[in-house]
């Protein structure tokens, strides 16, 4: 102080290096400060800045900003409709352990968004890891199924029978709000709520209005079918299986209708269908009661292309026998008969297990 008694103007003054060092900011808090920013901005409509803000907390390590990347790719907004990109940006927060970009990203392959055709194989991986993340046993219990549905999992929209109308309601809306069903691109990229109101790395519950149920009218309905799953192996030998009993029981019809139709040419009686071209009972004979029932136990797509391969061992059967290199069965029709057959079960039985069998859609299971 000066003599008169007032402070040293000095002192007021201040020296700027000899200040208190402002402490610096955590990556932590920047993160948080920026979802926040970018919350308003949504809120604000105001989608190019709020699609900065995620990238630079992307940038910095947050999932959640990653889980929001991936939902503008796969909208379409900002930086235009990119599957693959919003595939990479959910699977990049997938494996940090971000349970809505594991449902989301399962639901977009399910339905097939990502390269335009189903991935039910690589859905099942984040599908196994949304029931990690729940602490479930797997996913083929009802009480799995269940808490997978619950989660948004569009697989299991209609595997719970006993669920109520207002329970499927509620689970088929949050299942589209995390990618199931969608196709092309929205006018407002629609982030869950665990985006909109809570801080990073926690998994919020929806919002009240989309807590609320709804009447159900007289008949209610599922409005979001379950997309039929893939065949087991078990369900593909099975096919084989009764594809062989429909073939091996054509050719002992086949035998017991040639000799019918002999010894009714013997007594000079008219073969129907065939009359004296008696050869022709072994091609009816497996095409009706070997062949055409197999539709029942394989998709039309293995079917015709198990008919393709067969035909064209049935010609080099037919060729062969007539150069004599393989003379198995007399006559030449006949090997030729028989060479169809046995590839077009081997080709069924590859193709089964390709996934051309059908499977029963009674319940989605991984």
């Amino acid at each position: 102080m000066d003599p008169r008694g007032n402070p040293d103007p000095e002192l007021l003054e201040g020296d700027g290096d000899d200040s208190p060092e402002r402490a610096p900011v955590s990556p932590e808090a920047r993160i948080a400060a920026l979802l926040s920013d970018a919350r308003a901005a949504r809120a604000d409509k105001d989608l190019p800045r709020a699609h900065a803000i995620y990238t630079e907390a992307a940038a910095l390590g947050s999932t959640d900003a990653d889980y929001a990347l991936g939902v503008f790719a796969l909208a379409g907004q900002v930086v235009g409709r990119d599957p693959r990109l919003g595939a990479t940006h959910l699977r990049r927060a997938a494996d940090a352990g971000h349970l809505q970009a594991r449902v989301h990203l399962a639901n977009v392959l399910d339905t097939g968004l990502v390269t335009g055709l189903p991935e039910p194989e690589r859905a099942a991986l984040f599908i196994r890891g949304v029931a990690r993340s729940l602490a479930l046993s797997g996913t083929d219990t009802a009480a799995d199924q269940r808490a997978l549905a619950e989660a948004g999992v569009g697989r299991f929209l209609t595997a719970v029978e006993d669920a109520t109308y207002e329970e499927t309601q509620r689970w088929t809306k949050k299942a589209r709000a995390l990618g199931y069903g969608k196709r092309g691109p929205a006018s407002d990229p629609e982030l869950p709520p665990a985006l909109v109101h809570s801080s990073p790395g926690t998994e919020a519950e929806p919002a009240p209005s989309q807590r609320q149920l709804t009447e159900p009218p007289p008949k209610p309905k599922v409005t979001q079918p379950l997309r039929a799953r893939g065949p087991s192996a078990g369900e593909a030998l099975a096919a084989a299986g009764f594809a062989l009993l429909f073939l091996v029981a054509s050719w002992g019809l086949a035998f017991a209708g040639v000799q019918a139709a002999h010894t009714a040419l013997e007594l000079g009686q008219k073969v129907p269908l065939v009359g004296h071209r008696v050869d022709l009972v072994w091609p009816l004979a497996v095409g009706v009661v070997g062949v055409w029932p197999t539709l029942l136990f394989y998709r039309g797509s293995a079917f015709l292309r198990a008919v393709g391969i067969a035909v064209l061992a049935a010609f080099a059967g037919f060729m062969l026998h007539g150069t004599g290199r393989l003379q198995l069965i007399e006559p030449r029709e006949v090997q030729a008969l028989a060479a169809f057959t046995v590839a077009l079960w081997l080709a069924l039985l590859v193709l089964g297990f390709a996934g051309g069998a059908k499977a029963s859609s009674k319940h989605a299971s991984l």
